[in-house]
């Protein structure tokens, strides 16, 4: 696939105000991710150095600074690092920021502990060669941390500009668990737990006003319950733990 990817992430960021406006709703699921990610990764994160790769608006990243981590953040848009550091700053936090691209890292073989790659690998061209780098950075028995769309169904509109068939959401693959599992596990990486997340009843009226203010442990409960009993929904993230092979 051929095209200037870069370019597009920073137009994007450049255009943000304008085309990404969130729902109380969606605010609430991303927040539920975060939180998630945060439980996957457990003490792992309290022993070492944690990069979030593609952390846009820098959500994920201020929140793990808020609780005295160790946090690197990394995103292809340089205009996007701007806004992080301005972000983290606007709270009293110093975030080590770098604009780099997924499948070029700059960093050394085995020097980082955890690395948190939060709804990355569908927007990538070459998601098996971010895995691979994934690995080549991560320290001996170095936790990962993928969260992608739950099996999405990817809609397509042609570009006015180039008259060609464009992904709406700019996702250029989609993942159930047994592709995300397999090419995981194919960059060398041993699968530690899979979990899927947020049901779609959570953004119902009644169920979003009774679940906002839960703390995460019980909300989770919740999450869960739902995910199990209720067939006729899907969850909407998938979250992968794995751990680098000694």
């Amino acid at each position: 696939m051929n095209f200037d990817y870069k370019a597009y992430y920073e137009a994007l960021e450049e255009n943000i105000d304008h085309i990404l406006v969130l729902s109380a709703q969606t605010k609430h699921a991303l927040s539920r991710r975060y939180e998630t990610i945060i439980s996957l990764i457990g003490d792992d994160l309290q022993k070492g150095k944690v990069l979030d790769v593609g952390s846009a608006q820098g959500y994920l990243t201020v929140m793990l600074l808020s609780k005295k981590y160790d946090v690197i953040s990394l995103d292809i848009s340089p205009l996007r690092v701007i806004k992080v550091k301005d972000r983290a700053a606007n709270r009293g936090l110093n975030p080590n920021c770098i604009a780099a691209d997924a499948l070029d890292l700059p960093f050394v073989n085995g020097s980082l502990d955890v690395i948190v790659a939060g709804e990355v690998l569908e927007h990538l061209t070459e998601p098996e060669k971010a895995l691979n780098e994934f690995y080549r950075i991560l320290k001996p028995k170095g936790i990962l941390i993928v969260t992608v769309p739950n099996d999405e169904k990817i809609s397509y509109q042609v570009c006015i500009h180039c008259h060609k068939l464009t992904p709406s959401s700019g996702h250029l693959h989609s993942f159930d668990d047994k592709k995300l599992t397999r090419v995981v596990e194919q960059a060398g990486f041993n699968v530690l737990r899979i979990k899927k997340v947020f049901n779609p009843l959570n953004s119902f009226p009644f169920i979003y006003k009774l679940f906002v203010p839960l703390p995460y442990p019980i909300w989770n409960i919740a999450d869960t319950f739902l995910n199990k009993f209720i067939k006729f929904t899907k969850p909407r993230f998938l979250l992968i733990k794995a751990e680098k092979a000694t």
